[in-house]
């Protein structure tokens, strides 16, 4: 289909417009509501009935009072005092649904940078300091725009989403990633941005975090080109993730009383939902044939099929807090001195489960699709022996194969399936090459399906 569409371009427009310095905007729902507003009020279109479900709370100001307070508060000092704030750009680009929630609940959510001149004496010369400003959207308002966008790729989806919509992660997303960044333990620190703030309003209905600028990082937004990847960054990620892992490990009963992290799925629940992964199944494979042959469905559909057998496996084995969606799309890397060092973001969908998790989803991010099973051995035996050393108990070499091979299974059916909804609405250049690589690994470690 792609060959055959139309090309179209505004390069020359755009060009045209820049030497009379004028600029577009990028389209976001935002600006389209705004489009339709004026041919609503100029009686080009008929007004509509509005959807805003409740009064929306006046939001904060993200001016120079918001950012003086919460700098006060970061180097502790009354005296600093800041002298302006500039809102440099949007850069809400990845996330539909934070976009559309923000247009649905006209509500200012997503993610933006500002840049901060301070000082903290009448004495010094003002510093200045890039910083990323996410308010989050609620997660009952991601789930409305989430089974929508369900139900306009198909019915059966969209329907069978809503049903098991507060099992499927989103739920308490708001909240989570605030208390995620709330970690003191340096093991967590040491591998995420800086924290300037973590703010919780529940009578204002907002959330909002403040990092560090990542501008300058290596490997920024690398997930559509990973063609910068060394084992060398593969290695530090690895490491990284496994410290953060060895935090909860072995303390399940605590990390689950946590009011944040949301409900935990078992495997009768997961049993219960197969009329979503069997629908969302078909709808991947029967839209997506050029990247999905009738051998990977007929594997996923097996492993769709056997999931409250496998699933019973999955929740006995060692978990811990996980990021739950650990690919380049969410990671970047310092270089300090020659060292790489991880800096995982966008702590939302972060839940109770195996580390290795995090770690296949990372691989079949980042190899290549023709990749050895020694080199994926090594990095799972990498991922255990830091791990190990980190939580300071033993781990079995066997099992935790085992346990890779089973969040094969579930990255699949339960992480990857979603991104076939969104590809309609907002195309994702990764998505052949990840299914690709993880039907490598998947031969390589689960060939034999029902043996478990």
């Amino acid at each position: 289909e792609e060959k055959h569409r139309n090309a179209v371009s505004c390069e020359r427009t755009l060009q045209k417009l820049s030497g009379i310095s004028l600029s577009c905007p990028p389209l976001s729902a935002m600006l389209l509501e705004r489009y339709f507003q004026a041919f609503i009020e100029s009686k080009v279109l008929h007004d509509v009935i509005s959807v805003k479900q409740e009064q929306a709370v006046a939001p904060t100001s993200l001016d120079r009072n918001f950012f003086e307070v919460i700098l006060r508060q970061y180097y502790a000092s009354e005296l600093l005092r800041v002298q302006d704030v500039t809102k440099m750009h949007d850069v809400s680009e990845e996330s539909i649904t934070t976009e559309l929630s923000s247009w649905q609940y006209a509500s200012q959510v997503g993610l933006w940078k500002y840049h901060v001149r301070f000082s903290d004496s009448a004495r010094i010369e003002p510093k200045s300091l890039e910083l990323f400003v996410k308010v989050k959207p609620r997660d009952r308002d991601v789930l409305v725009v989430a089974e929508r966008v369900a139900m306009m790729c198909d019915e059966k989806v969209g329907k069978a989403f809503g049903r098991h919509k507060n099992c499927l992660g989103i739920l308490g997303c708001h909240q989570r990633e605030i208390n995620v960044y709330r970690q003191q333990d340096p093991r967590f620190q040491r591998h995420v941005p800086e924290v300037y703030a973590a703010i919780e309003n529940e009578a204002q209905r907002e959330w909002i975090v403040v990092l560090e600028s990542l501008a300058g990082m290596e490997l920024l937004n690398s997930a559509n080109d990973v063609s910068g990847w060394r084992p060398c960054h593969i290695e530090a990620a690895i490491r990284g993730i496994a410290q953060v892992h060895s935090i909860w490990f072995e303390r399940e009963p605590e990390l689950s009383a946590q009011s944040w992290l949301g409900p935990r799925v078992s495997a009768a629940e997961m049993a219960e939902m197969k009329d979503l992964w069997e629908p969302l199944t078909s709808y991947a494979c029967g839209y997506f044939t050029n990247w999905v042959d009738e051998r990977s469905r007929s594997i996923v559909e097996g492993i769709v099929s056997d999931v409250g057998q496998w699933w019973q496996l999955l929740e006995r084995m060692p978990q811990t807090l996980i990021h739950n969606d650990f690919n380049p799309r969410n990671i970047a890397f310092r270089n300090d001195k020659g060292e790489v060092r991880l800096c995982a973001y966008d702590w939302e969908l972060a839940t109770l489960g195996v580390p290795q998790h995090d770690l296949a989803e990372l691989l079949c991010f980042v190899l290549p699709t023709d990749c050895s099973r020694e080199s994926v051995l090594e990095y799972i035996q990498l991922h255990r022996e830091c791990l190990s050393k980190a939580a300071g108990c033993s781990i079995d070499a066997d099992a935790w194969q085992f346990g890779f091979r089973l969040a094969l299974r579930d990255l699949i059916m339960n992480r990857f399936s979603m991104y076939f909804l969104m590809q309609p609405f907002r195309p994702q250049q990764f998505l052949p090459r990840i299914i690709r690589t993880w039907r490598r690994l998947h031969d390589m470690f689960d060939a034999g399906l029902y043996s478990c």
